[in-house]
């Protein structure tokens, strides 16, 4: 099974003096005991980083096997006094094609607008149908009425 990446972002619970070093982030035998334990349930950490700013304390970036680790990570930051989310973690192109298959899951139009599904008046569309591909057609049709019709239009 390949791995995947993720980041945990850890908050050091307000009013919780436990393992914060002078300078607000975690103390470094803190950061070992969290990496260690994050280590028991499947993960490895790679990198420990103090945050600057207000939301977070730490940073972590690792990986890991199973999807399953990823919430448990959270879990056992919580059981050692923080608050934490954990997020997978992919690179730029990886990226890049979920988006775009995203984009075909969704039928999204190139201008990232829903494609409609429905007729005006409410009925379902034809499969693969797109109402501006339609209106574009229109003035081609091979039919010369349906032509007049949308010509009078």
């Amino acid at each position: 099974m390949e791995r995947m990446e993720f980041v945990t972002m850890v908050k050091i619970r307000p009013g919780s003096g436990r393992n914060k070093s002078d300078t607000g982030g975690l103390n470094l035998s803190a950061w070992q005991e969290l990496k260690d334990a994050i280590e028991r349930i499947g993960g490895r950490v790679h990198v420990v980083k103090n945050v600057l700013g207000n939301d977070y304390d730490v940073l972590l970036i690792g990986d890991t096997q199973s999807p399953k680790t990823l919430h448990q990570i959270d879990a056992t930051c919580k059981a050692q006094g923080y608050e934490a989310k954990t997020h997978p973690a992919i690179d730029a192109d990886e990226y890049a094609a979920l988006a775009e298959a995203t984009v075909q899951v969704l039928q999204l139009n190139p201008v990232g607008h829903m494609r409609p599904t429905r007729e005006p008046n409410g009925s379902p569309l034809a499969s693969g149908s797109d109402s501006s591909v339609q209106q574009k057609s229109a003035g081609n049709s091979q039919n010369p009425t349906e032509t007049q019709k949308h010509a009078s239009n």
